[in-house]
């Protein structure tokens, strides 16, 4: 990113016209399009250059070490398993999403309108019904999430559940080993978020904001690559994220709903996959001891702080100014929507009160993984 760091002089150039953006011009525009899809390559290249210039590993036994092959011992038919788990991580994805919005309608975050108003300029433009258009956005997902989606996001699972979480495993454990790789993964993201990129937040609240949303959503593309012992349906779920991210914008009643609360990264989405990826992981681990060999403080420790440290912050923070927009600023940039969309009551304290929740579930959950050794 540091092309469109130096050319725009560190501005937010992704944050909305909404949101006090501005209109990129067309050079702009390209880069915007162009520097995240190179970024999200960096994190292959480094396991590439680590495994060939400090271990050693040349190309071919690389890809096995990588999990870029067929799970390792699989005898029977390997492609047809890798394909199924493929699916597995493209449907489980979706579903999630899908889920998070449901979440996020149930908890008060997202007015639904199933009227689909975001569809209804394309409809009157194309003269297509609007259930036309939803059925080819929905046709649309699964292609995309293969192709150019996952294409890309292989360069970010190469490097994150491929390279990373096993080494971390072995040093720490399972638990320990999917936590400290989805801050990792959350915190490398930093600089396009600090462009005011995902949450509309250029500042330290949506870098926060996104290494909960990394974390949480790793749980489960971690458990993909561990349970399959290849990061091939990791890949492809990760490119199913990136092709229905989207979903809660299509239903909602508000164009500028808060993704904070209501996207797939944000309090919703932590909720879903949080809570679907860590069962997952201590069901597995229930099974199999290589997945719960780990030193049971680590887990429990950093479990803390990432589920109950960001909903702490929002709770400690508790100054807030009303914004002519409807919506309620906390010193550090977090915005949420007021209590009139959430319900009864403040949603800073809602939002709170989810988040605080997430983080005793996650922590709870892995309580019970590491008992379950004993």
């Amino acid at each position: 990113m540091a092309p469109l760091w130096i050319i725009q002089g560190g501005a937010a150039v992704y944050l909305p016209p909404a949101h006090g953006g501005a209109v990129p011009d067309a050079r702009t525009a390209l880069l915007l399009q162009v520097m995240p899809a190179i970024m999200m390559l960096t994190p292959a290249l480094a396991a590439w250059l680590t495994m060939r210039w400090v271990h050693g590993i040349r190309f071919r036994p690389m890809l096995s070490a990588l999990g870029l092959g067929t799970a390792p011992g699989t005898r029977h038919r390997p492609v047809v398993s890798l394909l199924l788990w493929a699916a597995l991580g493209l449907g489980g994805t979706v579903l999630l999403v899908t889920a998070s919005v449901a979440v996020a309608g149930l908890a008060g975050f997202l007015e639904t309108d199933w009227t689909l108003p975001a569809l209804a300029e394309a409809a009157e433009a194309t003269g297509l019904p609007t259930g036309a258009l939803l059925a080819m956005q929905l046709v649309a997902v699964p292609v995309a999430a293969v192709a150019p989606n996952a294409l890309f996001a292989a360069g970010e699972e190469i490097g994150w559940r491929g390279y990373l979480l096993p080494r971390l495993q072995r040093l720490w454990g399972t638990p320990a080993a999917v936590l400290v790789s989805g801050i990792v993964w959350g915190a490398w993201h930093a600089p396009i978020i600090l462009l005011g990129y995902n949450f509309a937040r250029p500042d330290a609240g949506g870098v926060l904001l996104m290494i909960a949303g990394c974390t949480a959503v790793g749980t489960w593309f971690s458990w993909l690559a561990l349970t399959s012992r290849t990061i091939w349906p990791a890949i492809v779920g990760h490119g199913a994220l990136n092709a229905s991210a989207a979903f809660y914008l299509l239903v909602s009643a508000d164009p500028a709903v808060d993704g904070a609360l209501a996207g797939p990264l944000g309090v919703a989405g932590w909720l879903a996959f949080g809570c679907v990826g860590t069962g997952c992981l201590v069901a597995a681990g229930l099974r199999s001891s290589a997945l719960t060999r780990c030193d049971g403080g680590h887990g429990v420790l950093i479990c803390v702080v990432v589920g109950g440290g960001v909903g702490l912050y929002l709770l400690l923070d508790g100054n807030t100014e009303e914004g002519r927009d409807g919506r309620s600023d906390t010193n550090l940039g977090f915005s949420v929507t007021t209590g009139t969309a959430v319900g009864n009551g403040s949603s800073h304290s809602g939002v709170c009160a989810a988040d605080l929740a997430a983080g005793i579930v996650w922590c709870g959950s892995q309580v019970l993984g590491f008992a379950s050794r004993e």
